[in-house]
């Protein structure tokens, strides 16, 4: 669909490169389209699947209790309860 622009569609704000007040833009096919959407898809299908398979239970944020605390440390507390 052509629109022949008129001259009150132009805004003019003072630079050498006047704006047109309609956007101008390209469409975009339908098969190139469908290929953008699987493909964007696909990326967050594999995230979900790196991370359903890497196993949350192997990974820890915290460190074992023997690691945190040095052995003196650990054998006062234990004498002292």
């Amino acid at each position: 669909m052509d629109v022949v622009l008129s001259r009150s569609w132009i805004w003019q704000d003072g630079t050498g490169n006047p704006e047109h007040a309609l956007d101008q833009f390209n469409l975009v096919g339908k098969y190139e389209a469908l290929g953008w959407l699987l493909g964007g898809l696909s990326v967050f299908g594999g995230l979900v699947t790196y991370a359903r398979c890497s196993g949350v239970e192997k990974r820890r944020p915290w460190a074992d209790k023997e690691v945190l605390v040095p052995p003196q440390v650990s054998q006062t507390f234990a004498k002292s309860s």
